[in-house]
């Protein structure tokens, strides 16, 4: 007996938002919208839509050419890019978005100011995106923007022009991974964030930057399964089989010599790319703050203690009265911001930092 399609065990990876099955209106049918709802409801609930979606994704794949609607890309030897961050990289920032950016690093010079004032830490991270690393991997169409991105200035370049200029303590971790560059590949050619290896470089750079260890190295760490979600892009992709990597890369930190780290609480805003340098920081065996709370953007809000990362706990939502409480705990404040652009949610938080003012800070460090 035949099997139909709907009994082909077939899913689609990712999120999606169905399209509802509409109702008919003699209304509706007259203006055209019944049949445009209907159309849209049928293509997501045809029984074959996984099947021939994947069928679409792997021939697209084959080709180097766009996955889902252009939003990734295929490149050279099984390579896969978002979108978004090819156009910002190879894109000149506009002349709004540099006002925007000279507003909000003005505002984390200040907090910085603050904080330091009060003998609390800060630093500032740029984590580098797939393809400011890896541009070589993109398909040959293009080369020519490749080849003029010397000649533009894009989110990252200036940002960090205005982070030197404003003597914001930064970490420019495209830079560290360059200097450091050598057998060890930073990203996997399936995954949209740095491996584990790269942001132990990272994290490494930044306890010397904090002055809490001068002498530290980062030892690898090889297996030959995923290291979290390392093949999330490519799983996103919605294809039956491509080129995947046959090691992939962690690292630990090791410390020689340590100065006084009694108590070291840790607050920290990022993006998605912090997920990654939680970790490093908090997995024994590594450097280990005594706490760490982490947002990512205002979505999720989790707390590790002593440690033990929260692995498979959900995050707490934000609330932003627990801000100027949690920077008040805090012996350290780390941003970290991708190269892509800023996020909204970095805006809100430093605008309810600064909420605190320098005194504040003093006597909540008393």
């Amino acid at each position: 007996m035949a099997q139909s399609c709907k009994d082909v065990p077939i899913n689609l990876y990712g999120i999606v938002s169905e399209n509802p099955k509409p109702f008919f209106t003699a209304e509706g049918v007259f203006d055209g919208s019944f049949q445009e709802d209907f159309e849209n409801w049928y293509k997501d609930a045809h029984p074959c839509r996984a099947l021939f979606v994947k069928i679409h994704n792997q021939m697209m794949y084959c080709m180097n050419s766009c996955l889902l609607s252009g939003d990734l890309i295929v490149g050279k030897d099984g390579w896969i890019y978002s979108k978004e961050y090819i156009s910002c990289s190879f894109e000149d920032i506009p002349e709004d978005t540099k006002k925007t950016y000279d507003a909000y690093v003005k505002k984390v010079k200040l907090l910085q100011d603050n904080l330091e004032a009060s003998g609390k830490k800060f630093i500032y991270i740029i984590s580098p995106s797939k393809v400011e690393m890896y541009p070589q991997f993109l398909p040959e169409r293009f080369r020519m923007i490749r080849n003029n991105k010397d000649q533009i200035t894009n989110n990252y370049d200036y940002l960090l022009e205005r982070l030197k200029a404003e003597n914001v303590n930064y970490v420019d971790a495209k830079t560290i991974l360059l200097d450091a560059e050598g057998n060890i590949p930073f990203f996997t050619r399936t995954g949209i964030h740095w491996n584990y290896y790269a942001a132990a470089v990272c994290a490494g750079e930044v306890i010397k930057q904090l002055d809490i260890c001068k002498d530290i190295r980062v030892e690898a760490i090889t297996k030959d399964t995923p290291f979290g979600a390392e093949q999330d892009i490519y799983a996103l992709s919605n294809i039956f089989k491509g080129t995947v990597d046959k090691e992939y890369f962690g690292g630990k930190l090791v410390c020689g010599s340590s100065a006084d780290t009694v108590s070291q609480k840790v607050l920290e805003m990022g993006t998605s790319f912090s997920v990654e340098l939680a970790d490093i920081f908090c997995t024994e065996g590594n450097f280990i703050w005594e706490e760490m709370v982490r947002y990512q953007y205002f979505v999720s809000r989790i707390k590790y203690r002593n440690g033990m990362p929260a692995e498979g706990q959900s995050g707490d939502e934000v609330r932003k009265e627990q801000i100027k409480d949690e920077i008040a705990l805090a012996d350290i404040v780390v941003m970290e911001n991708n190269d892509s652009y800023i996020p909204e949610s970095h805006f809100e938080f430093i605008n309810e930092a600064l909420k605190l003012s320098a005194e504040e800070l003093r006597k909540s460090m008393q």
